[in-house]
């Protein structure tokens, strides 16, 4: 440091006095042992959305960075088609059951014939069968109904945990399918990435992996 007074006025000179100093370096980073490698930030949590489901994009909700929270309805494909598929089955439906209906009365008909020996054993027997069939085809169109519900709702891609939206990776018009074909079709519409899940991932050589243990100290400079 360097220091000067001024001489009080009793001297006759005026000349301030300059003392001098040695400059002494106090405190600072200590020098540190170890060993030090390059990497990247990324989260653990990150998702490609696309679809179960080849379809055309109709719908898209988010931009790169929108935020979303999980169950939020990030696009929809064209269900057009399913949907014409789901109103032909549940027409035949109605047409299933009431066939069923039909056939239980013929069985109760038979039944009751039967007790009084004006129905044969074989009749009652077709009677039984056919009672059967329609249950079984009104329950055949029920598991045909219900899979064409389950692709419909795979027609909507919703976000699966809460995150930010990175990549933006398909367009209104675009075929949208997980097995991307094609020059127009595209294997995902957005990249989601949870940033609350970041971690730092470095490469250490062989040689250095005694310092990767538990509890040891890392310093991260960004």
């Amino acid at each position: 440091y360097i220091a000067w007074k001024e001489l009080p006025p009793l001297f006759s000179s005026h000349d301030p006095e300059v003392i001098t100093a040695r400059v002494q370096t106090r405190g600072g980073a200590s020098s540190r042992s170890g060993v030090a490698s390059n990497g990247y930030i990324v989260p653990r949590r990150r998702a490609a959305l696309s679809t179960d489901i080849p379809g055309r994009l109709i719908e898209i909700n988010v931009e790169e960075g929108s935020r979303v929270q999980r169950g939020d309805v990030v696009a929809r494909l064209d269900s057009r088609e399913l949907r014409a598929v789901l109103a032909r089955l549940q027409a035949d439906r109605v047409a299933r059951e009431a066939e069923q209906e039909r056939s239980r009365l013929a069985l109760e008909r038979q039944q009751t014939l039967s007790r009084t020996d004006d129905a044969s054993r074989s009749d009652l027997d077709t009677a039984r069968a056919n009672a059967k069939a329609a249950v079984a085809q009104v329950a055949s169109v029920d598991a045909s109904i219900q899979e064409i519900e389950a692709r419909i709702d795979k027609t909507t891609v919703y976000a699966p945990f809460s995150g930010v939206v990175t990549e933006k990776n398909a367009e209104v018009g675009e075929i949208v399918s997980y097995i991307a074909t094609g020059a127009n079709a595209r294997g995902s519409v957005v990249t989601l990435v949870d940033f609350e899940t970041l971690e730092v991932q470095i490469e250490l050589a062989q040689t250095a992996l005694n310092v990767a243990r538990a509890g040891a100290p890392v310093l991260i400079y960004l």
